[in-house]
């Protein structure tokens, strides 16, 4: 595909847009979310989000977007009985091998489907999603069955056939060879993540400094809402005393002390997390350094406040936040 092939692409999705009508988008990352906000401005589009995730509900709301957010299976339901009323200009999503998607798609009134690069799955031609006509018994028995009784739910390359246009992130010479090779717009790399600070979450042995479950989960919470990209694992943590078995970013347990690895590294480009930990008072001041509050108890809220005492006496710039989720 030429620059000249992506140009009229481009002018005829353009131009096949109803500005009088909005547009409906299911996505379930961050990452999507971004991409399909990126065909938003490039389109001047009015969409609706549908999610299922917190992090996407902070998401949406930080950005100004139109969003329904839902629980699970029957709330999504529920929802698309209502929008069945709406006729929208088109839908847009990446997971099409995602049940709440295939919901959205046969149930609600769109003029036509546009999906976008779900990862490498999108341009590897041995992919499920390019390679995959039926379901596989072995690997999909449930669906497979259910397929042949009820013609339900059906595999992604059937979805990604029924596309009128891809909007792709990947060298268009990568898509070939894959069900996509002549609808797709081929999009830059947004570049409004990629000079932000690293964000980096301090862990601590949390049971052992008497927080209880509830405090836990507001840890995790703040982490996935926070967007955390780095958790840097205590050397005494476990998974017994702390909440390492479910935080959903990388882990890191480092061979020396955690003062001297963070001072090595990306200086001006760090942000840490904290609760209550030593090791911010080891490290570059630099740093923007940040503190959340729980709900705790009165004994331990009596330890957390002379712990930021104490900062306040080294000098130790820091930012309070209060845990509001």
């Amino acid at each position: 595909m030429n620059h000249s092939s992506k140009e009229v692409d481009l002018q005829s999705f353009l131009k096949k847009l109803d500005k009088s009508k909005r547009s409906i988008c299911f996505v379930d990352s961050v990452l999507h979310f971004k991409k399909v906000q990126q065909i938003q401005t490039l389109s001047n589009s009015k969409i609706l989000f549908l999610v299922n995730s917190k992090i996407l509900v902070k998401e949406a709301k930080n950005s100004n977007q139109k969003f329904i957010y839902f629980k699970n299976y029957f709330s999504l339901i529920k929802i698309i009985f209502r929008l069945k009323k709406e006729n929208f200009d088109f839908l847009i999503a990446a997971c099409v091998d995602q049940i709440h998607f295939q919901l959205i798609y046969f149930f609600c009134r769109f003029s036509f489907f546009v999906s976008i690069d779900e990862g490498i799955f999108s341009v590897d031609k041995f992919s499920r999603f390019n390679s995959e006509n039926k379901f596989n018994p072995e690997t999909h028995k449930l669906f497979f069955f259910l397929e042949k009784i009820f013609s339900y739910p059906k595999v992604p390359r059937y979805f990604l056939n029924k596309s009128v246009y891809h909007f792709g992130w990947f060298n268009e010479n990568l898509y070939k060879d894959t069900v996509l090779k002549n609808k797709v717009i081929c999009m830059e790399q947004s570049l409004d993540q990629q000079f932000g600070k690293v964000k980096i979450f301090i862990g601590q042995p949390f049971k052992w400094m008497g927080l209880d479950t509830k405090n836990e989960n507001q840890i995790i919470n703040f982490i996935k809402n926070e967007r955390i990209d780095i958790y840097l694992k205590h050397p005494r943590e476990t998974r017994q005393n702390s909440i390492i078995s479910k935080v959903n970013c990388p882990i890191v347990e480092i061979g020396t002390d955690a003062e001297n690895f963070l001072n090595l590294i990306y200086q001006d480009r760090l942000a840490i997390f904290s609760f209550m930990s030593s090791v911010v008072f080891g490290i570059s001041k630099e740093f923007d350094i940040n503190i959340i509050c729980l709900p705790i108890s009165e004994n331990l809220k009596f330890k957390h406040n002379a712990f930021l005492d104490m900062l306040k006496v080294s000098e130790i710039q820091f930012k309070l936040l209060p845990y509001d989720r």
